[in-house]
Order: structure tokens, then sequence, then C-alpha cells
């Protein structure tokens, strides 16, 4: 069984779904520490004022060393109704906004205690999005007996979303006002490309020279 090792990222850049798609089955690495400025709570989208981060806040944030499976979402503040209204300000006029808008927000919306069950949930949908035959499972799930050690290293790909990665274009909602803008949120290229969003992934996939 071919396997590929994944963070707990929320709605991570295209380019690890470049990297992921055609991998095999997914392990989520939720035995993993959660780190502060990384992507497990974080993701990158294009609005109206140019390149926003979207971050879902954590409860004791300021204390590290947790394990992501163990890490609760902070609900002090309405930051889930936020974020929607910033997707939808970003993506309102984006070809393909009606057909995956609502179920994007209601997974949001969902009230999700632990930030990677937030993440499980957006990862199955984006599978969905993407027409993906992968099944996933948690890294913590994998027993004495199963492959664990042999499974290869993790694919963390980029951080953040850069400027200049030699990526080709794909039509953007605010292009004429920004520019092309590489490597945004997986949802960027969902909501602007719609079923064509594969095709895109594979072509960029050499570029990065995924095996």
């Amino acid at each position: 069984m071919k396997y590929c090792v994944i963070p707990s990222f929320f709605c991570p850049p295209l380019s690890l779904w470049a990297e992921w798609l055609h991998a095999g089955n997914l392990v989520v690495d939720d035995l993993d520490f959660y780190q502060r400025k990384r992507l497990h709570n974080r993701y990158f989208i294009s609005g109206p004022n140019g390149v926003q981060m979207l971050s879902i806040p954590i409860k004791g944030a300021g204390h590290p060393g947790r394990i992501l499976k163990d890490v609760c979402i902070a609900y002090d503040e309405p930051w889930a109704r936020k974020h929607v209204q910033a997707v939808r300000s970003a993506y309102g006029k984006s070809a393909y906004f009606e057909y995956y808008f609502e179920d994007w927000a209601q997974i949001l919306l969902s009230g999700s205690q632990y930030l990677h069950d937030l993440n499980l949930k957006m990862l199955v949908f984006i599978i969905q999005c993407l027409k993906s035959n992968q099944s996933f499972i948690n890294a913590s799930s994998i027993t004495d007996g199963d492959s664990a050690d042999k499974l290869p290293p993790k694919k963390t790909g980029m951080i953040i979303p850069a400027t200049n990665t030699g990526l080709d274009f794909y039509p953007q909602v605010w292009q004429d006002r920004f520019g092309y803008i590489h490597d945004l949120s997986i949802i960027d290229l969902i909501f602007c490309c719609g079923p064509e969003s594969v095709l895109y992934l594979n072509k960029i996939k050499k570029f990065f020279n995924t095996p």
C-alpha cells in the first residue's frame, strides 16, 4: 500500500495538493506538535484588499508542546462567521462559488471542539471537490502491527504563499487589481476553477518534482 504522510493543516496551499493528490492514501499526522505560525490553523486567501491570512484561534495558544489531536479551538470570538464573511467577500464573484461555498461554510460553523477534527472535515471536503478516491487515516490509529515504520517522510511543502514560484497562472478573482498571486489556499483554486482544479494540480505536479 502506498501512503503519503501529511500534516494536519486547514485549507493548505495548492502546492501541497499538487504533491498529495496522486501520492496514494493519506496518513494525517495528528501526533505532531502544534506549532504557532504554521498552517495547522491558518490559511491565505486573496480578497478585495489583497492577500489575507485567516487564523483559527486556539485555546491556550501561548503554551507550546501540545499534540495536535488534543488542541482545542477557542470560541470566545465569532471567528467562524468572520471567516465566512471574508471568504464570501473574496470569492462571491468566482466562477464556482455557488457550487462549493455553502458546504465549506457549514464546516466552519459546525462548532468542532478540536482543531484536528475540523481539519479532517475540511480534508474530506477538499478530497470530494477534487473527485479523488484517496482515503485517509490518522497516524494515531496505526497499531504496532501496521507498517508505520515504513511510512515515507511527511510532505509539508511550502509554509507561506509565494509570489514568484514559477507556477502557471489560473484565473483569479482579484487578478486585475493585484496581479496573479501564487500558492494561495486550495479553496482559491477550487472556487475559481471548480472541476478543472485537478487539471491545474496535475499541470504543476512536475514543477515540484513529485514522485
